[in-house]
């Protein structure tokens, strides 16, 4: 199995012309504490895009846009997906960064201009990076196309968005920690796809839960039921006789002023 690393591949004023272009700001703005991965598009200079496949020994000629990403905090262990198939990952640190790269065991520095060649299939992941973002040329495959970790945990509004897939509010790539979002702590699991032996469906499950890591969860906030409303009458309040319930306007009067009642009796009780 493939697992290289490969030192400055481009030059100082290179990597520093990438991280200050206005699209590469403009996609850090979008990390948040529920956005902690930005993924973006950016075209390349022809020098660039040769120095990638000299130094890399990638083939970049059918593609014009280079995937990138933004990331804050720590990643799961994960093995690379694609829309198609691929053989190996490429990746290339634009920033610096505390905390490790894991690659099937290994650990490596996070630091700019290293590049990460490995094949498909190696679990690897981040740790001990804190809140520090960090910009990423890649994750891509031999011939350009973005790949990386399956997504950890869609949110929807409501169980039917979820059921449908349809209308997500945040995805979480990055670790499988229940979140708040938009003021909601509770969530239900609908459904786990791809995962082996995930948290079950259902819940309520809370925000600072962890969720077996394993596949993409669906989550929809948990609505708590109204209690059903009760009424209580007092037993002095009303009386009864064989057919009919009579409520008392006022006491019942034992004297000559008559009972209170305004209701006839039709008949006599049988006793």
């Amino acid at each position: 199995m493939k697992n290289n690393i490969i030192h400055s591949v481009l030059s100082f004023n290179e990597v520093q012309n990438l991280v200050n272009d206005s699209l590469v700001k403009l996609n850090k703005e979008k990390l948040s504490d529920e956005h902690r991965v930005v993924k973006f598009y950016m075209p390349m200079s022809d020098d660039i895009k040769s120095k990638l496949e000299n130094s890399l020994s990638i083939n970049l000629s059918q593609i014009t846009m280079i995937p990138m990403r933004w990331i804050r905090g720590d990643t799961v262990p994960h093995i690379d997906k694609g829309d198609t198939s691929f053989t190996t990952t490429y990746l290339l640190y634009l920033t610096d960064s505390i905390g490790s790269l894991l690659i099937d065991g290994q650990s490596y520095p996070i630091a700019v201009g290293d590049a990460h060649i490995f094949s498909e299939g190696l679990e690897h992941s981040t740790i001990n990076t804190g809140n520090n973002e960090r910009l990423m040329l890649g994750p891509m495959s031999e011939s350009g196309f973005g790949v990386g970790a399956p997504t950890s945990i869609l949110y929807f509004n409501n169980e039917t968005d979820a059921s449908n897939n349809e209308n997500s509010i945040v995805s979480d790539w990055t670790n499988y920690t229940i979140e708040t979002i938009n003021d909601i702590s509770s969530w239900m699991i609908f459904s786990n796809y791809y995962g082996s032996n995930p948290t079950p469906n259902g819940g309520p499950h809370y925000t600072g839960e962890d969720l077996i890591p394993s596949g993409t969860y669906y989550l929809y906030p948990y609505i708590t039921q109204p209690q059903p409303q009760l009424f209580r009458l007092s037993m002095n309040s009303l009386f009864t006789n064989n057919a009919q319930v009579y409520y008392k306007p006022h006491s019942l009067s034992t004297g000559s002023g008559g009972s209170g009642v305004t209701n006839a009796r039709h008949k006599q009780r049988r006793t």
